[in-house]
């Protein structure tokens, strides 16, 4: 088979129960390289298959044009220059790499035509015509209609002309681990929105006393919920990544920050009370909260993630 017309590309959303005319089912986020039209099948192929979830795939439509329950062969050996980061098991990341943007690729301020994929959503403006990228950071984003966008999340111009001789292993590494960088960047802001917006839905916390049976790291701050509906959601939180805690307090009805009160930053620790928590706070807060809190102040709290892991990669890099 070698009419390009049948021949597509997609990301694979998972495997299927059951079958269809015998056959395996999977469902992948497909597209034809040069064409807008892009949609979400289940498809039907006579191979189990175990590619990660996002990752891109490449096949031949058996009876075009492709469309839902369509048998599908898959291009085994062709090759990709995408970088998925699979670790991302409810996210589809990639990242391009080394290419120049040209004017007309740029039809809306919003809009980037990327030479294979089709249309991007620019929203952040990352792209701009004229310029070589080192790389650009995209997701894939599934619609209601069972079709996806792909939208810009991240991205990097190049700051000087190529050398022409071979990078050396280490320049290869840095480059390799920048774009992991990115990517990982990308994980962790969507973690860190995502938990904030759970704090938000769990509500306030009161400070109901201070725990003092180990004074050697400060006294420790007891916190009560103060609308128990979400106990559950509390109880995960507590072991979640660092958090904010900022006082606020009642105006008129309205629980509003308050402004003469630095956030303070630590540390959740579970308790035997589902609704209570006792926060370890960080060095720069301990032995002062108490002189600036008391007992029945309320906090709101919010994520305070940093990735710190990432310097310790990019620590490990200037060793190489």
């Amino acid at each position: 088979m070698t009419d390009k017309e049948n021949f597509y590309s997609g990301f694979f959303l998972g495997r299927l129960p059951g079958s269809f005319d015998s056959r395996f089912l999977i469902k992948v986020a497909c597209f034809q390289p040069g064409k807008e039209e892009r949609n979400v099948f289940e498809l039907t192929t006579d191979t189990k298959r175990e590619e990660d979830y996002g990752e891109m795939v490449h096949f031949w439509v058996d009876k075009g044009p492709l469309q839902n329950k369509s048998f599908v062969r898959f291009e085994e050996n062709y090759e990709t220059f995408f970088i998925h980061e699979n670790k991302m098991f409810d996210r589809i990341v990639h990242t391009d790499k080394d290419f120049y943007v040209g004017v007309n690729d740029l039809p809306d301020s919003d809009i980037y035509i990327h030479p294979d994929l089709g249309k991007m959503i620019d929203t952040r403006s990352i792209v701009t015509p004229g310029k070589k990228y080192n790389f650009i950071t995209f997701e894939v984003k599934q619609n209601e209609n069972n079709s996806f966008d792909i939208e810009i999340v991240g991205g990097e111009v190049q700051g000087k002309e190529k050398n022409s001789e071979e990078p050396s292993a280490k320049e290869k590494i840095i480059q390799k681990m920048e774009q992991v960088h990115e990517v990982m960047k990308v994980e962790y802001e969507y973690n860190k929105n995502e938990e904030t917006a759970n704090w938000d839905v769990i509500g306030h916390l009161k400070l109901i006393k201070f725990y003092d049976k180990d004074l050697t790291s400060g006294l420790r701050p007891v916190l009560r919920l103060m609308d128990n509906r979400h106990v559950a959601l509390f109880k995960k939180q507590r072991e979640t990544m660092p958090i904010k805690m900022i006082k606020v307090i009642e105006v008129d009805g309205i629980w509003k920050d308050d402004v003469n009160f630095v956030p303070q930053e630590g540390t959740l620790l579970p308790t035997d009370h589902d609704e209570k928590t006792v926060v370890l706070l960080g060095n720069d807060y301990r032995h002062k909260f108490e002189r600036l809190f008391k007992r029945e102040d309320v906090f709101r709290l919010e994520s305070n993630n940093t990735l710190t892991h990432l310097k310790f990669w990019q620590y490990g890099l200037e060793k190489i």
